[in-house]
């Protein structure tokens, strides 16, 4: 019996002792920048992370999440938290203090809306209960004039265009990408017993050149999966060049409202893409990373040559001109 106690006991602080290190191994899960955001003084960062039925759901929700976060360090109004509390009598106070509260209102809102542009994913992590985390940058030079707006230049962008598709046609079969003097130069990767590494650390492929895309698919075949998978890289791609970031929060007493719009000129328009890597992964998941070269872009002042009082001086001028030409 007494044995029987003691090993009950042993058995206990054996116990005990794994769930310790099993909550350590789960908290470990979660990366390390999440937990401690990078600080630079030319760089804004931002994190996000999500949970989908897919990858590569998850992972564009991730970067969504994270542009989120990081159009709410630059551009959010918060309207202050109003509080009234009334009683019986009618009276009505910002302090409940020697009043019997019958009421209490607590309202507050807040509005976001800001561009980023040439934004990049520093890294990614995949944790054990399949939430993806994301993280990003962009560079803090772009916010200091919220004029400025993306726009494609025109040089060699026909070239371009058609070495795209000479690039994307066919790679399900050949499994190649045809440069602009028309060599073969091999992007296809073989298949990995797992997800491979350049999505979780695509810094340690990234050029300052060029902005990258990730998209992941898997469905009933490959080809569906490619394409897929292409959808998601051109996305993510069309969201790392320029993103609009738009969010209106509102919380009344016991009600919560939170809307959020994350879009880009580039979802439904034409753009620069170029094949960079793609392969598949044991478990039948299909990875795609496009790119887009950084000088067929440029950021451009958007605001008025002329403002508006000049302007309506002008305008005054010229009435006054066809007033003396009438006479």
């Amino acid at each position: 019996m007494k044995y029987g106690k003691l090993f009950l006991l042993f058995f206990v602080i054996l116990f005990s002792l794994y769930s310790c290190n099993s909550g350590n191994k789960a908290n470990s899960d979660v990366p390390e920048w999440y937990l401690n955001p990078p600080e630079d003084p030319d760089y804004i960062y931002g994190i996000g992370n999500a949970k989908a039925e897919s990858d590569g759901e998850a992972i564009l929700l991730a970067e969504d999440r994270a542009h989120e976060s990081i159009a709410g360090q630059i551009s959010t109004i918060f309207y202050n938290l109003i509080k009234k509390y009334s009683d019986n009598d009618g009276n009505i106070s910002d302090d409940y203090d020697g009043l019997v509260i019958t009421e209490k209102n607590e309202y507050a809102e807040s509005q976001t809306n800001a561009h980023i542009y040439m934004s990049d994913v520093i890294s990614r992590k995949k944790t054990k209960n399949g939430t993806w985390y994301c993280l990003l940058s962009a560079s803090k030079d772009q916010f200091k004039d919220l004029n400025l707006r993306l726009e494609p230049k025109n040089n060699n962008f026909r070239d371009i265009l058609s070495l795209n598709a000479i690039e994307l046609s066919g790679m399900e079969s050949k499994k190649q990408e045809v440069n602009r003097n028309g060599k073969i130069i091999s992007v296809y990767q073989k298949e990995t017993s797992y997800i491979p590494d350049w999505v979780f650390n695509p810094d340690k492929i990234q050029q300052k050149e060029v902005v990258f895309g990730l998209g992941a698919a898997k469905l009933d075949n490959d080809n569906d999966s490619i394409e897929l998978a292409k959808e998601r890289a051109r996305r993510s791609l069309a969201h790392s060049l320029e993103v609009e970031v738009k969010n209106y929060s509102c919380f009344y007493n016991d009600y919560y409202e939170d809307n959020s719009s994350i879009t880009s000129v580039y979802d439904h328009s034409v753009f620069i893409t170029q094949l960079s890597l793609y392969t598949k992964s044991k478990d039948g998941t299909w990875w795609v990373l496009l790119q887009s070269p950084r000088s067929m872009y440029r950021l451009k002042n958007m605001r008025s040559p002329i403002d508006i009082g000049e302007a309506l001086r002008k305008m005054d001028e010229a009435f006054d001109q066809m007033e003396m030409e009438k006479k």
